[in-house]
């Protein structure tokens, strides 16, 4: 997912392995949900959409992508 975050393209050889590794309906599935929850957060931070008033975050964010 990195990868394809980064590049928007993922190398052969990364297709093969992601394939070998998760199997081409979870590696579907997976890239659905990583989509989804990247276009879920573009809209919350373009709406600034923070944590309710009152309340504390969930937990801590990190960003995984470099």
């Amino acid at each position: 997912m990195t990868e394809l975050a980064a590049k928007h393209q993922v190398s052969d050889e990364t297709f093969a392995r992601a394939r070998q590794v998760l199997g081409e309906q979870t590696g579907v599935d997976l890239t659905a949900v990583s989509g989804t929850y990247v276009t879920v957060a573009m809209l919350l931070a373009m709406a600034e959409e923070g944590v309710p008033p009152g309340q504390g975050a969930a937990f801590n964010p990190v960003c995984l992508i470099g």
